[in-house]
């Protein structure tokens, strides 16, 4: 068996995970010891998708390998024991009880996604819309671990840092389409227009009507801008790191003016 713990290939998967906890945990401006024991639960029920997803393949009855499965059983044992204790003390020495209502929601969307994993429909939309459903609740999660409270304000975080993330699917999967002109490329072209223009037009109101700060609004622009740039463009050769690098780029930009312009924001005053 190897010793080497299976790690999840999609970068844009980790960028998913931590930029919304780190959001979350910059507004409420609490690093304490609660915050560092939730960083750690997230990281190893991270990890534990891939050997989850293992052994969802072999209860399929998918070709799944011994010494896979073997493998991802004693990971999944590994990340428990390390987690459980981490769990203990967020839960009766934090107080932190809504936790567990945050994690039961958690598992059904995890196991929803795992479940699409294993048979092989991931890729698809709701599998793409799940993965970041799941992925952005650390966002209201570590909002409530750090300040001890569950209110509006955390599921404003979640729901500005889903509508973030989830432009990239459709981003992805236009160019994706154009580039290797899939009999459907014009209709997913159409489908990330139609994302990011009603994008722009509910985040302004927002800043319009809603009391939040421009700045909010500046943190969605690059990545509305880069949307309707590609559309101009011929699609060539898709070069993926290239695109991964400056995702990662647009998301460092949306975490900084998203965290000042949440602080200027009346309705988070």
């Amino acid at each position: 068996m190897k010793r080497q713990p299976p790690i999840p290939k999609e970068h844009g998967a980790w960028a998913m995970l931590y930029a919304p906890l780190l959001i979350a945990l910059l507004f409420a401006g609490r690093f304490e010891i609660p915050a560092l024991l939730f960083v750690v639960v997230v990281t190893l029920a991270f990890l534990a998708h891939e050997p989850l997803a293992t052994l969802a393949r072999f209860y399929s009855a998918q070709a799944t390998r011994k010494d896979q499965l073997q493998q991802a059983r004693t990971w999944l044992m590994i990340y428990a024991f390390i987690a459980a204790p981490a769990c203990a003390l967020l839960l009766f020495s934090y107080r932190r009880w809504h936790l567990l209502t945050i994690g039961a929601l958690l598992l059904v969307l995890l196991g929803l996604h795992t479940y699409l994993t294993a048979k092989r429909l991931e890729r698809q939309f709701i599998g793409e819309f799940l993965g970041v459903l799941s992925l952005t609740l650390t966002a209201p999660a570590a909002y409530y671990v750090a300040l001890g409270q569950f209110d509006q304000r955390a599921l404003c975080l979640w729901m500005l840092n889903l509508l973030y993330f989830s432009s990239a699917v459709f981003y992805i999967k236009m160019r994706v389409s154009r580039s290797i002109k899939k009999s459907n490329a014009s209709q997913l072209t159409w489908q990330c227009a139609g994302y990011h223009a009603a994008l722009l037009i509910g985040i302004s109101l927002l800043v319009w009507r809603g009391g939040f700060s421009l700045l909010v609004l500046l943190a969605f622009v690059p990545v509305i801008g880069r949307a309707f740039s590609a559309m101009r463009l011929e699609e060539q050769r898709l070069n993926l790191k290239r695109i991964g690098i400056a995702e990662v780029g647009y998301t460092l930009v949306f975490m900084l003016f998203l965290v000042f312009g949440l602080r200027a924001s009346q309705v988070f005053g």
